[in-house]
């Protein structure tokens, strides 16, 4: 008896969306910002600067950002919102502080980085691989079938991932220690206004 089996084709539900964008401009405005940073250990608690809200001091820079986040979510996503910033700090990692640090950003929705260097490279795991007790390795791996993925922005990009993504810093290319302090700059994002509905509703 003949088959009559016909692939009909394949849903990807539930995905992690990463978002890149290109602000080159950015980088001029934020380098003199970081500058400061550079030479004052003060202004460091372990290797992130210790103002969490270093753009409310830099208003322009950071509606730039917000107009970034709210071009994705609002437009692209058709989330029905409005977008705020809540945090936003400098990043450093140095040669002696690549080691396991995989963590989720609380309290937020969204998160963003800022590449204002090059050579800065960041590793996402699937969130969902952690729900699976069975491992089966595919022959060729690609983004459906991948339990992480590794980002190299260029100098000037930027990326936006959902804030409860597990992501780390990983080393360069030739898996070597970078042989500069690594630079970026962080930030989070919530809704602002009315969301939800009925009894499960909140105005942020």
């Amino acid at each position: 008896m003949v088959s009559t089996m016909k692939y009909v084709g394949t849903d990807s539900i539930f995905a992690t969306h990463i978002a890149k964008y290109s602000l080159p401009e950015l980088i001029d405005e934020i380098t003199p910002i970081h500058k400061d940073y550079i030479t004052d250990e003060s202004l460091w608690f372990a290797n992130q600067s210790e103002n969490c809200y270093l753009l409310n001091n830099h208003k322009e820079i950071q509606q730039k950002l917000i107009d970034v986040a709210h071009d994705f979510l609002v437009k692209r996503l058709n989330y029905d919102c409005n977008v705020q910033m809540t945090t936003s700090w400098f990043t450093r990692t140095r040669n002696k502080d690549y080691q396991k640090n995989k963590h989720t950003h609380h309290n937020s929705w969204w998160s963003g980085v800022y590449y204002f260097q090059d050579e800065c490279a960041i590793q996402f795991d699937n969130v969902l691989a952690q729900f699976s007790s069975i491992k089966v390795l595919p022959k060729d791996f690609s983004l459906n079938t991948t339990e992480l993925a590794t980002y190299r922005p260029k100098k000037g990009e930027l990326l936006l991932f959902p804030s409860q993504t597990p992501h780390m810093v990983i080393k360069n290319e030739n898996k070597k220690q970078y042989t500069h302090t690594r630079s970026s700059l962080a930030f989070n994002f919530m809704p602002k206004g009315k969301i939800g509905h009925y009894d499960s509703h909140w105005e942020f």
